[in-house]
């Protein structure tokens, strides 16, 4: 008999091109794979996230693991290098850690059921690590997961599976945003006069001259509002400087902010995370 995916979950990830979190770090807990083991479920990860896939034949067997109960499975999202500098902080981790589920109702959207109540993932849908993890069966790890997905799987998801028809479940991550500062530094720039977004959607304004820690001063430049960190940005920043006939183009492409640096700055009197690109001449 033929195999079936019995059900499947994507994680979202709104700085990476595809859509979805890069090369996730992701595994079941050990109650999880000996549950699944003796359900005869097989785990897969996949581009997209990851699926549960059961032969046909071995149906009955399944059914019987959830059949008095919901059988829970408890899978574990740890943070590699790319999840650290692509993703929205999350508040107090390893203390604290996210934790989402199909445990109760579920948003419907066009991919399926979202496994959180908001649009991503938010410090709503965070509780104490220690806790979390010591229900879980993973109390003794060295590093925490940054989220656990507790998923119950029923008789009633299996049918539907069988039917040609399984869950599918999402969930999204926020990717960072910044307020992005130029520091301009050289003879080249004492004629600045701005900075313009080709597309019109980005606004600049001119703060005082700057003075960097090797005592040169630069014009500085901050973005009015938090810019998104994204893989392949769209952004098309122009430097514009006073000429003899007018103002000219003097860079026609400034250099994007880059995901892996940025730091927590006080920005007119509001701390900020900040996104710092340096431009000599």
């Amino acid at each position: 008999m033929s195999a079936m995916i019995v059900l499947d979950v994507s994680l979202h990830h709104d700085f990476f091109s595809s859509g979805y979190l890069d090369n996730p770090a992701l595994r079941p807990t050990r109650h999880t794979k000996a549950a699944l083991n003796n359900a005869r479920l097989l785990y897969k990860q996949t581009q997209q996230g990851f699926c549960l896939i059961l032969n046909q034949q071995d149906l009955p067997i399944c059914r019987a693991c959830c059949e008095d109960s919901p059988l829970l499975l408890t899978f574990m999202l740890f943070a590699n290098e790319n999840f650290f500098y692509a993703t929205q902080p999350l508040l107090g981790w390893p203390k604290n850690l996210y934790v989402c589920g199909n445990q109760q109702p579920l948003p419907e959207t066009e991919l399926g059921q979202r496994l959180h109540q908001g649009v991503f993932l938010e410090k709503q849908d965070s509780q104490i690590a220690a806790q979390a993890l010591q229900e879980a069966g993973e109390a003794d790890l060295t590093i925490a997961p940054v989220l656990l997905i507790h998923l119950e799987l029923t008789p009633n998801m299996l049918q539907s599976a069988l039917d040609g028809n399984p869950p599918h479940y999402h969930l999204r991550f926020a990717n960072l945003h910044s307020i992005w500062c130029y520091y301009l530094i050289g003879r080249t720039f004492e004629k600045v006069l701005e900075i313009r977004d080709l597309d019109d959607k980005v606004s600049f304004e001119q703060a005082a001259d700057t003075v960097l820690p090797n005592g040169q001063m630069a014009k500085t430049f901050y973005s009015k509002a938090p810019l998104p960190l994204l893989q392949h940005s769209p952004f098309k920043f122009t430097l514009f400087s006073e000429g003899e006939g007018g103002e000219k183009i003097l860079i026609k492409r400034l250099p994007i902010a880059s995901a892996g640096q940025y730091e927590r700055k006080v920005v007119n009197g509001v701390s900020s995370i900040m996104s710092e690109i340096y431009i000599h001449t």
